[in-house]
């Protein structure tokens, strides 16, 4: 802002920063508005280290600290060609025709440190009075970039704002146009909306909005309602009526990532496993990667017959005596499966029965005790069977 000044040049905080600030929410990132245009920007900050990646709509990223600002030229957003991004931008000297592109009236304030905070469509008001309000006209605003509904359904979740009259009405009336909008960005906004504090609320609400991507989710289930705020509970809630073969690729569509889809299709699969005892924990352990807290409080959300207390003293109980539940912990390997006579894939299968066998307690994992069913196992024809 300082170079921007001394320059000549007017400059704001706009945007997320205002209105967090105003919120007292922790701020995350700073957007600035100025009127210098791009090329003048640039040269202002030739000595600084910058991403011009949205010069070509006004914005330059400048990177101090580590830290990326972006500053964008005051603009006026012309016709949109796409549901989402200006077929072209007419940047203007006016800070107040700046704001009236921007999307909710919350986002359209500015400040500066010495005149304070310039609010020129009643974001304060609509702040005061937990609303989320399009700046104009919401169907116009929607059909210029369908993103926004997204955007108005997880600031209510994150807020816990209502989303006034004409804007919910027009979400509905729009939401067919979020088919236009990147797969990636509908996921970010999910993600977002999944975490948020009062997401589930907020899913309910719009889930016809959700099933314009996500179809497959018929209706939103009770259980949800008790979940903490994390995505992949969340999401794998949704998903837990849909057929299993289905998930996968419902979550690679919506290109989550490996870690995401494989924490979610765990927690459903999860539903399906009994947790009675500790036999039944140590088979949850071996086949799961997902933390055992986390898949005991989906499972526990669906089952209220788990007793959750006694369950985390056995878990605790597994780890201190040290019980085997995968092959890494067998006390004999493959090279040993080996020199009793064991070769390729009946090496992992053989592997894969001892363990089962340590697992229900029937066998100790102690070295000659498995090797001696090792050879017995070779030994009565079993590799015959494979």
């Amino acid at each position: 802002m300082h170079v921007l000044e001394q320059a000549g040049y007017e400059v704001y905080i706009v945007g997320g920063a205002v209105r967090d600030f105003l919120c007292e929410r922790t701020i995350h990132d700073y957007d600035l508005t100025t009127n210098a245009s791009p090329a003048e920007m640039q040269e202002l900050f030739r000595d600084y280290q910058t991403n011009t990646q949205g010069l070509k709509h006004g914005t330059l990223g400048v990177i101090l600290q580590g830290r990326k600002t972006e500053i964008t030229t005051y603009r006026q957003d012309n016709s949109y060609t796409d549901h989402r991004h200006p077929g072209n931008v007419i940047f203007t000297r006016s800070v107040q025709e700046d704001c009236a592109r921007r999307d909710f009236t919350i986002n359209a304030m500015v400040y500066h440190p010495d005149t304070g905070i310039q609010d020129f469509f009643g974001g304060i008001q609509d702040l005061d009075n937990q609303i989320i309000r399009t700046v104009g006209d919401p169907a116009q605003r929607f059909e210029e970039d369908a993103l926004r509904i997204m955007r108005a359904i997880r600031f209510s979740a994150e807020l816990g704002f209502t989303i006034e009259p004409a804007t919910d009405t027009a979400i509905f009336q729009k939401k067919e146009d979020l088919r236009y909008i990147a797969v990636e960005r509908l996921q970010e906004e999910l993600i977002r909306i999944l975490g948020a504090q009062h997401g589930t609320e907020v899913i309910s609400r719009y889930l016809p909005v959700l099933q314009v991507f996500l179809p497959e989710i018929a209706a939103v289930p009770e259980q949800i309602r008790t979940l903490p705020a994390v995505p992949e509970m969340r999401m794998a809630a949704l998903l837990s009526a849909v057929p299993e073969a289905s998930v996968h690729g419902i979550l690679t569509r919506m290109k989550f990532s490996r870690e995401f889809c494989a924490h979610t299709e765990e927690m459903i699969q999860s539903l399906a496993m009994p947790l009675k005892n500790r036999t039944d924990l140590k088979y949850m352990l071996n086949r799961m990667r997902t933390p055992f807290g986390d898949l005991l409080t989906f499972k526990s959300a669906f089952d209220h017959s788990i007793q959750k207390s006694r369950m985390m003293a056995l878990y605790g109980d597994i780890q201190n005596m040290g019980d085997c539940y995968r092959l890494k912990d067998l006390k004999i390997n493959g090279e040993d499966m080996i020199r009793i006579g064991f070769r390729n894939q009946e090496i992992g299968k053989a592997l894969q029965v001892i363990l089962e066998q340590v697992i229900e307690g029937k066998l100790l994992n102690e070295k000659t005790s498995l090797t001696a069913y090792a050879e017995d196992l070779f030994h009565s024809g079993y590799t015959d069977k494979l």
